[in-house]
């Protein structure tokens, strides 16, 4: 906590990326990192309530997932970088969340995969 709060101390007093912090035309950077971030704590989320469902939850993991794409179309929306939100999703599934295991890695990628062609598919209709 101590850590976290000098760090921001610097970075309010110095920080490394101005143009963020000070002009309005700079804020795509702001937005797409706060939707990126939204879009991983959703993911993770969605993640371990879909491993523990039970009969009373068991919206919850589709809620978190939809949370999840909205957050990356915002981002990517923002931002044309968001584009590894994919790739990211699928290396927390294979180390920190470690679901890749017992024949799952296919089916998981392949989650992805349908989640990008959906994404593509709606900016289609913009």
């Amino acid at each position: 906590m101590i850590v976290a709060a000098l760090t921001g101390l610097l970075f309010g007093l110095h920080p490394v990326h101005v143009e963020s912090a000070a002009w309005v035309s700079e804020r795509k950077d702001v937005l797409c990192a706060f939707f990126y971030l939204l879009g991983l704590i959703a993911y993770v989320r969605y993640a371990q309530t879909s491993s523990e469902v039970s009969k009373d939850t068991g919206w919850m993991p589709r809620a978190w997932y939809l949370v999840s794409l909205g957050a990356f179309l915002l981002s990517l929306l923002s931002k044309p970088m968001a584009v590894s939100f994919p790739l990211i999703l699928v290396l927390l599934d294979w180390y920190p969340l470690e679901r890749t295991g017992g024949g799952r890695t296919a089916r998981l990628i392949a989650e992805k995969i349908v989640d990008r062609l959906n994404m593509e598919n709606q900016q289609m209709l913009f």
